[in-house]
């Protein structure tokens, strides 16, 4: 499906007359069943890909923000009895571990990329007696990239992890972005995709010199 087809003014005619319909606390929801729809009629192959993105990105962000909870409450907790170097010892070994997940997860959908991209590429260039077909699921840049981006600030206490896996979805899945972008920061997007539902935890509240 592209944007200049009959079967995309339908369906984005249909979001509009819903989304205004329906009160705004739901309206989020209208959005990604029509970015899954999207993305369906646009191929179903593609579906698999763009969900473990979702899903890993999604999950890696929450760990990642409980293990920057944990870290704010331990020091907090403990903070009379540590002296500054014992602090800043436990900051380094819970950032390793940040760190380590994060380029689990960085690798892995990187890969996937790579791999869908290149791999017939490579393959062609250097002359190898086999062939492969993959697809390459549409958008798949835009949302790898954009995600990662999501995954990055979190991992910097930018902003808390969203704990709404709908709401994080939507942000990840977006079809308006997945031919042309821009890729966007969740700080922004999110102020206009959740408009109406419980705004997000005020960033401030993630920043911590702890």
């Amino acid at each position: 499906m592209t944007f200049l087809s009959g079967g995309f003014l339908l369906l984005v005619g249909a979001l509009l007359i819903i989304y205004y319909v329906l009160p705004k606390r739901f309206r989020y929801l209208v959005l990604l069943g029509g970015s899954v729809v999207f993305y369906a009629l646009a191929g179903r192959a593609y579906l698999p890909f763009l969900g473990i993105t979702v899903l890993t990105v999604y999950g890696t962000a929450l760990l990642l923000g409980r293990s920057l909870e944990r870290q704010k409450a331990y020091v907090a907790e403990h903070k009379k009895e540590l002296t500054r170097e014992a602090v800043a010892a436990y900051k380094k070994k819970e950032s390793g571990k940040r760190t380590a997940l994060f380029l689990l997860c960085l690798l892995l959908n990187l890969g996937l990329l790579a791999a869908l991209k290149y791999t017939a590429f490579l393959l062609d260039t250097f002359r190898a007696p086999w062939e492969v077909h993959w697809v390459l699921p549409l958008g798949i840049s835009f949302y790898t990239f954009q995600s990662l981006g999501y995954l990055m600030d979190v991992k910097r206490g930018k902003y808390p992890p969203e704990r709404n896996f709908l709401r994080y979805a939507l942000f990840a899945s977006f079809f308006p972005q997945m031919i042309q972008g821009p890729i966007s920061r969740y700080d922004m997007l999110s102020k206009t995709l959740y408009e109406g539902t419980c705004s997000p935890r005020p960033s401030t509240r993630a920043r911590t010199s702890t």
